[in-house]
C-alpha cells in the first residue's frame, strides 16, 4: 500500500469505534448477544458516568441499542450491538488490517498457517475445518484481498462471557 492510500485509510477509521473505551464496549458486544450495563462496566473497568457517555455516543451513531427494563423490582439496562454497529466494527478491522506493516501481516499469516490440522478421517468436521477457514483468510491477507473473509480481530470462539 502506498503512503497516500495508507493515509487515506487512516482518515477513514471510524472515531466512534476507535476510541479505546468504545472499542472495548464494541468488542464485548460483538462476542455476546447482549450485555447488561453493570457487566459492561465490570469488564471495561469504566466508571458509571464514563460508560454512560460512551454508550450514548455509540447509540447516537446507531451502533448499539439500549433497552431499559425491570428485573424484579430493580432497573436493568441491556445493550446490544446493531447490524450497523457490526458492519462498522468489521470496517474498522479491515482498515486496521490494511495499514499494518508487512512484517506484521507476515506474522499473522504464519500464525494462521501453523494452526492447520489434517482431518483425522479424511472428512472435514466443523472442528477440523475451522483452521482451513483460517488458512483461506491468511491467503487473502497475504495477497491483499482485504474484506473478503478477513475480519480483524477474528471472533474468539472461546469467549464465555
Amino acid at each position: 500500500m502506498n503512503q497516500m492510500n495508507a493515509l487515506n485509510t487512516i482518515s477513514e477509521i471510524d472515531a466512534a469505534i476507535h476510541n479505546p473505551a468504545r472499542l472495548k464496549i464494541v468488542y464485548l458486544l460483538s462476542r455476546n448477544k447482549n450485555m447488561d450495563y453493570t457487566a459492561l462496566m465490570d469488564y471495561t473497568e469504566l466508571t458509571s458516568g464514563n460508560i454512560t457517555t460512551h454508550l450514548n455516543k455509540l447509540a447516537q451513531a446507531g451502533y448499539i441499542s439500549i433497552k431499559k427494563s425491570f428485573k424484579g423490582n430493580k432497573p436493568n439496562t441491556s445493550v446490544k450491538l446493531t447490524e450497523l454497529g457490526t458492519k462498522a466494527y468489521r470496517n474498522w478491522g479491515d482498515n486496521i488490517l490494511k495499514i499494518l506493516p508487512e512484517d506484521t501481516k507476515q506474522q499473522l499469516f504464519e500464525g494462521l498457517i501453523n494452526n492447520i490440522r489434517i482431518p483425522k478421517y479424511g472428512q472435514l468436521s466443523l472442528r477440523d475445518g475451522y483452521p482451513y477457514l483460517l488458512t483461506e483468510q491468511a491467503q487473502y491477507l497475504m495477497h491483499g484481498f482485504y474484506g473478503k473473509g478477513v475480519c480483524l480481530p477474528p471472533k474468539d470462539e472461546a469467549c464465555v462471557w
